[in-house]
């Protein structure tokens, strides 16, 4: 384990605390991640550690009791979300909770509002109807066994609208790579408007970045690094420097939300984990000499 790079994130179900101390928990957590003693004092005291608490019951004093003396002696990052039939919103935060201890309730879509949504996504389209689309959102999330957040209903009704009411993504990995694809097109416009845009390529450059990172086991890395990486790609497909600059290439994965830019000179990747099982054949590893 690396604490200098990685934060380490702990979700706890506030249901299934029982009598547990919240510390112990945390720390069975790390130890089951196999960091040793002190690197879990490392971490810890330095705030790398992100709890993230799910179904807070408010109106359970022993949970806000045992809540309000973990969170008053730790330098965790804290985040805390209501049980799903408890209607609070971010400005109702309980008021035993510092300012410090993010608050967030994820609610799902209404139909009104998805159907608000398709109205807005379709505009003078005429291959489909407003009904037709959130009917097959609504669907597709149920066949998937994703939540109906505003992120995924918003990206599937946009998607549905703008393929001419495409077919349903097979799988979840269908559904993010669609989502990217979308997001991809739009930011590549915005920055190269007269170049058409080449799916193809973003993502098998995509796909050797995502399995360079999970080589190396990070997801921050420099400028610098990623010039190298675009360039490695870039000279293994035998592009002109004008067809593939790696500055722009970044600002449209800036915007594109794939990756996020850190301090000065750092970026993080954004989009959904990788795993090795989930490498497609074009996530391959550069034939170029990255360190």
């Amino acid at each position: 384990m690396d604490a200098n790079l990685n934060r380490i994130a702990v979700v706890i179900d506030s249901r299934e605390l029982g009598d547990k101390d919240i510390d112990d928990v945390v720390n069975g957590y790390l130890k089951r991640a196999d960091a040793a003693h002190h690197e879990i004092e490392l971490l810890r005291n330095n705030g790398m550690v992100t709890v993230f608490v799910d179904n807070l019951d408010a109106v359970n004093t022993e949970l806000t009791d045992k809540l309000q003396t973990y969170i008053s002696k730790t330098m965790d990052r804290v985040v805390i979300a209501p049980s799903g039939d408890t209607h609070y919103t971010p400005s109702m935060k309980p008021t035993f909770l510092p300012s410090s201890v993010g608050y967030y309730l994820i609610q799902e879509v209404t139909l009104s509002k998805a159907h608000a949504l398709a109205v807005n996504a379709i505009g003078d389209l005429e291959h489909s109807t407003p009904n037709e689309i959130v009917a097959k959102s609504f669907k597709s999330t149920s066949n998937l066994g994703t939540n109906r957040s505003m992120y995924f209903m918003a990206h599937l009704i946009r998607t549905f609208a703008e393929t001419n009411n495409a077919a349903e993504p097979l799988d979840r990995y269908l559904l993010q790579k669609n989502i990217i694809d979308l997001e991809l097109t739009r930011a590549h416009y915005e920055v190269r408007r007269s170049e058409i845009f080449d799916d193809a390529v973003y993502n098998q450059f995509l796909g050797q970045l995502a399995y360079f990172l999970y080589d190396k086991g990070i997801s921050v890395f420099t400028e610098e690094m990623f010039s190298e990486l675009a360039d490695a790609y870039r000279n293994d497909m035998g592009k002109l420097p004008k067809q593939f600059p790696p500055a722009v290439i970044l600002e449209v994965l800036l915007r594109s939300h794939v990756l996020r830019r850190i301090g000065l000179a750092s970026l993080k990747w954004r989009v959904f984990p990788v795993n090795l099982g989930d490498l497609r054949p074009n996530f391959l590893p550069f034939s170029g000499r990255v360190i």
